[in-house]
């Protein structure tokens, strides 16, 4: 370890395909082509695995992000259109997103609004007339599915502003 190191994990048997640090910044979540879904914890300058789990939803954990309050992560995968809710402290599955009216493709790009009460996902899943979409949940992520078309590429990255719109 050098001195800039707060820590490392070997143990992965995939890339990392996602890390987000919680609003609080003291936890680290991440995602890998493993199928794993992991939580660090942040104490006194080291990073310590605390929680390891291969959420329901898919096989390919992708993006994640804590919701505003930091007590809850949402995953999505890059082969299923689904978005996992996790409880942040445990990495127990608080819930599985509405996936109603989309087949394929993945929702792997999430964002919550700044209130935490919308959840929103884009990725590579296409809409019926060919856009790519923006999918979101109300209810802190467990309301019904709405959509809108975005783009005629994947949406690769989400971002929830103050004012309620979404960049992409």
């Amino acid at each position: 370890r050098s001195s800039r190191e707060l820590g490392a994990d070997r143990q992965y048997e995939g890339d990392v395909n996602g890390a987000e640090f919680s609003p609080d910044g003291k936890q680290l979540a991440t995602t890998s082509a493993d199928g794993s879904v992991r939580r660090y914890q942040l104490s006194a300058g080291t990073l310590a695995l605390a929680h390891s789990v291969r959420p329901e939803g898919g096989r390919q954990p992708f993006g994640l992000a804590y919701s505003p309050d930091g007590s809850q992560i949402a995953v999505g995968f890059a082969d299923t259109p689904i978005v996992t809710l996790l409880q942040a402290d445990s990495l127990a599955k608080a819930h599985i997103t509405d996936s109603a009216g989309v087949s394929r493709g993945g929702l792997s790009a999430l964002a919550w609004s700044r209130d935490g009460q919308v959840l929103y996902a884009g990725g590579t899943w296409r809409r019926a007339d060919g856009q790519h979409g923006l999918r979101q949940w109300g209810d802190r992520g467990r309301g019904a599915a709405t959509d809108r078309a975005l783009a005629r590429n994947s949406v690769t990255g989400l971002h929830a502003l103050a004012d309620g719109r979404v960049v992409y």
